[in-house]
């Protein structure tokens, strides 16, 4: 077994894309024209109502231009952000009826009252949410910040109780229960990653801004996950791949459960049911469910270090390995034991993780996907990760039919991916082209 893997899957994925992934130039993926305000990572979004139009609210996040940057401190050495901020964005995306292409305009919120990041949003009651996540010390945040579009004001209705206390979750209201927000997974303190799903309700009194909030135990997943995003489709949550202590952060995670929202609140034998892993490991990528299907977007994935001898590890930023691939699930297609599997289709522009990505819906088609801000690969310059402030939007039109055309092909660069592993630069090399 050849040691240097990170080079290995260096080559491999710079031959991946120029050979197969060649959708850059394609209708699937753009930039638009509008920047967000500052670069962002580690932020959240969620869609919301603000005088009768729908907006996407951004909250919170890295805004250092050099994202993770490499640092030496008391806990040791690794990857931190040294900028955190409380600012909030509502983005207002538009089409322009000759060419079609998508632009917009950011509108600076009132600043939340704490900076924080890592953390996860949610919509009840028309009031948008901010829960769990860092500062920048590193502390967990208990404070449950809440956005009333109306009034154009930031409270703190509760705190979250200090045993549900997490930061790299993810959280979704219940569609159909109102008032009710599931956070999911996560990791406490130390980094111990998390299986628990708390259950916070909210109720309205005189005002909107006048809550009661109660906390519940929710389902838990079959597995601790940190670093998790949540989609929902059809009346399913589902949560894939994060990292988890237990394997010391070893490898992201490609698993995927889903739980039936009619089941919730639930009880004790209310359960996750597990379906078709992921192609790729991935964490610190984003989930959207739009049209009947779910999405799973970028992300970070870690080099297979098994067998490697310490003294010939690679640096820390040789140990992660940024994607820019897409997959998509149908559940329908498990009909009658159909077999439902996740399918790849157009890569992203560019390789990124940490980053946001939402749903926009669209009349007379099968909708968009906007991505905002993240991390891209290690630059050796800075020793970081640097963040960006553009935003991409996916076409699922048009990358439907990229995939229907050449998603045999597609697939193949999926199985090859995951079967050469291990193997030495030159025979990478040679078994991508002999079979392409």
């Amino acid at each position: 077994m050849v040691r240097y893997l990170q080079a290995a899957a260096c080559l491999l994925t710079t031959t991946v894309l120029s050979k197969v992934n060649a959708h850059d130039d394609t209708d699937s993926w753009s930039y638009i024209d509008i920047s967000i305000p500052t670069p962002l990572s580690d932020h959240s979004v969620a869609t919301m109502m603000n005088d009768d139009a729908r907006i996407i609210v951004l909250t919170g996040g890295c805004d250092s231009p050099n994202g993770n940057e490499f640092v030496v401190a008391d806990w040791g050495e690794g990857f931190d952000c040294t900028s955190i901020t409380a600012k909030a964005y509502a983005f207002t995306p538009t089409r322009e009826s000759s060419s079609g292409a998508w632009t917009g305009s950011f509108k600076t919120l009132p600043d939340m009252p704490r900076p924080r990041y890592r953390h996860a949003s949610a919509v009840v009651n028309g009031i948008l949410c901010v829960v769990g996540g860092r500062n920048g010390t590193d502390a967990l945040i208990a404070e449950v910040d809440c956005y009333n579009p109306t009034s154009n004001v930031w409270t703190t209705p509760t705190s979250l109780p200090s045993d549900r206390m997490v930061s790299d979750l993810a959280a979704f209201a219940h569609p159909t229960n109102e008032g009710e927000i599931y956070l999911v997974g996560g990791y406490n303190g130390p980094y111990f990653a998390s299986e628990n799903v708390t259950v916070v309700k909210y109720s309205t009194g005189s005002t909107l801004d006048d809550l009661v909030v109660t906390y519940a135990d929710g389902p838990r997943l079959n597995g601790k996950r940190g670093d998790v995003d949540t989609a929902i489709v059809d009346g399913y949550v589902y949560v894939s791949g994060g990292y988890t202590h237990e394997d010391s952060f070893a490898m992201a995670k490609n698993s995927v459960e889903r739980l039936d929202l009619s089941t919730l609140p639930g009880s004790s034998a209310t359960t996750w049911s597990d379906v078709d892993s992921l192609n790729y490991e991935r964490g610190d990528k984003q989930l959207v469910g739009i049209n009947g299907r779910v999405y799973a977007l970028g992300g970070e994935t870690k080099v297979d270090l098994y067998g490697i001898a310490e003294a010939e590890l690679p640096e820390l930023w040789g140990r992660s390995e940024v994607l820019d691939t897409v997959e998509v699930f149908n559940p329908s297609e498990d009909e009658n034991g159909g077999l439902a599997e996740w399918r790849e289709l157009s890569s992203m522009p560019a390789q990124i993780f940490r980053f946001a990505a939402i749903e926009w819906p669209v009349e007379d088609s099968d909708g968009y996907i906007f991505v905002f801000g993240g991390q891209a690969g290690y630059d050796a310059d800075c020793k970081c990760f640097r963040t960006t402030d553009k935003v991409m939007v996916l076409d699922i039109d048009h990358a439907e039919l990229e995939m229907e055309t050449d998603g045999a092909s597609s697939s193949s660069v999926a199985t090859i991916v995951h079967a050469v592993r291990g193997l030495s630069q030159v025979a990478t090399v040679v078994a991508l082209w002999l079979v392409l």
